[in-house]
């Protein structure tokens, strides 16, 4: 009984707040139509022949109804207060977490497009090594994983639950070298995501960076550049915290609540700035002209120096590194153009540190890049079917 009058009083004040959007749009209206009449007096005949009426009323709408900010925002509130919802592309959680539906949503061919982007990491790790280059993968675990309690009423699609792990164990498998991400931030008390963005905090960059220099350090890659000419430990990074700032988080801009609805909006983060440079005085015997020997491929975690993932991880491995990661575009495309545009100038780069956020292994990049590295006796359907299938947690 008691969730029936629960569903009436919802249903009230929908419809409540329905009405009182459709009085202010007729009102907003009305005001506007002289101000459309004398626009449209000023036509002509031909004027209205040529669809010139058309364009001048809709000036006229657009100039005349200056409140017309109200109704977005008024909406907007509405959504948000009674349906706890934002615009598309939003999932809004608990205590003022806002999260992306990619991290909960099955796209179209899911299967197909993640079977794709794990082949091309097992490519591009098979191509490196060919040519002397050691990889290891940074993987940045969803959002929704690291703080499920946040994630309200909403739970991720089946193929998300089990998402990261099969991108570890395909990664194993197929003797990349990753870090796991998911189960150092999971230790952590600092947050490791911002409440309202997308992306990890400066703290959860650090975290994953001293596991990259830890796992770097263990691995084959660590020991060929041990022997290089560029030692690990041989240089010295000091990381400085420079400013603290509001952030306006990327998730905010699916909430169109400002500026008549402000105080509906979440709290804002605040982000500490963090800059890291080189210590010369502490290499005495370091080259300063000699280029890196790491480089480092990824998305936006990695492109933003809001962050600070690059000098995080410079300074965790002693080691200068040159970033070639984009926003945008996923994991997959930087990581192409690394390869056809940039490695072949870079003959000193021993290692590839790759950062691939979980959330766009269901992407299909087809549009922006060629999935082309497949072996030749497989059709791209039988090769992708079967690695889908094969990389299934049971």
């Amino acid at each position: 009984m008691s969730n029936l009058q629960g569903k009436y009083k919802d249903t009230l004040l929908q419809g409540y707040f329905v009405s009182c959007f459709l009085s202010l749009v007729l009102i907003l209206g009305i005001c506007s139509v002289p101000g459309l009449s004398h626009s449209v007096a000023r036509g002509s005949l031909s004027g209205w022949l040529q669809g010139q009426w058309a364009q001048r009323i809709e000036a006229q709408y657009d100039e005349d109804f200056a409140l017309k900010s109200i109704g977005v925002n008024f909406w907007a509130a509405v959504d948000f207060l009674v349906f706890r919802e934002g615009r598309s592309g939003l999932v809004v959680g608990r205590d003022g977490w806002l999260f992306s539906t990619e991290e909960f949503h099955r796209p179209l061919e899911a299967e197909r497009s993640l079977a794709k982007n794990l082949e091309y990491v097992r490519w591009v790790k098979s191509y490196l090594e060919r040519r002397g280059v050691e990889l290891v993968v940074a993987p940045v675990p969803a959002k929704a994983r690291i703080y499920a309690p946040y994630t309200g009423s909403l739970r991720p699609s089946a193929i998300h639950r089990d998402l990261y792990q099969r991108l570890l164990a395909n990664l194993q498998v197929a003797g990349v070298s990753v870090f796991d991400s998911h189960q150092a931030m999971l230790l952590q008390s600092a947050p490791m995501f911002f409440r309202t963005d997308t992306h990890w905090t400066p703290a959860g960059a650090r975290v994953v960076a001293r596991g990259v220099a830890r796992r770097v350090a263990q691995s084959q890659a660590g020991r060929r550049i041990n022997h290089a000419d560029l030692d690990v430990g041989h240089q010295r990074f000091t990381t400085e915290r420079v400013a603290t700032r509001t952030l306006q988080g990327d998730l905010m801009n699916f909430l169109p609540l400002s500026p008549w609805f402000d105080e509906l909006l979440p709290a804002t983060d605040q982000l500490a700035v963090y800059q890291t440079y080189r210590d010369s005085a502490g290499d005495l015997f370091a080259e300063p002209d000699v280029a890196p020997a790491v480089a480092l491929v990824g998305t936006s975690y990695s492109a933003n120096n809001d962050w600070n993932f690059a000098g995080a991880l410079q300074q965790a491995m002693s080691n200068a590194v040159i970033n070639f990661s984009a926003s945008a575009d996923g994991p997959f495309v930087p990581m192409a153009n690394f390869i056809e545009k940039n490695l072949p100038k870079l003959q000193q780069v021993q290692l590839v540190v790759w950062e691939i956020p979980e959330r766009y292994l269901l992407v299909d990049y087809a549009q922006k890049m060629q999935y082309s590295q497949l072996p030749p006796h497989m059709s791209a359907d039988e090769q992708y079917t079967g690695l889908a299938q094969a990389t299934q947690i049971r």
